[in-house]
């Protein structure tokens, strides 16, 4: 009998951890979507459509990686500078 109740209570603490967690992860999600997204500057620059450098890159990758040309030239193309993105990519100063 005991082992039983130990496997149940095991099972039900795992349980109430799972639930609280899954709480608190939803609430930091929505919260910090909140914070970006108000935050966040818009992309700016041209289309990445309009360099063609950049195609030629598309075109690469899709040839080595066995893609549809067409839909990596239009997922790459559809991109635009986002300044935030370069400032968070450096490594952190010191």
């Amino acid at each position: 009998m005991i082992p039983q109740k130990f496997s149940f209570r095991l099972a039900f603490a795992t349980y109430l951890i799972a639930v609280s967690a899954g709480t608190v992860c939803a609430e930091t999600t929505k919260s910090l979507k909140n914070k970006v997204s108000t935050q966040a500057p818009q992309a700016s620059g041209p289309l990445y459509a309009t360099r063609p450098e950049v195609m030629a890159f598309a075109d690469e990758m899709a040839s080595r990686r066995n893609l549809d040309p067409q839909w990596v030239r239009q997922a790459i193309g559809q991109s635009r500078l986002n300044p935030t993105v370069i400032r968070l990519m450096q490594p952190p100063t010191r």
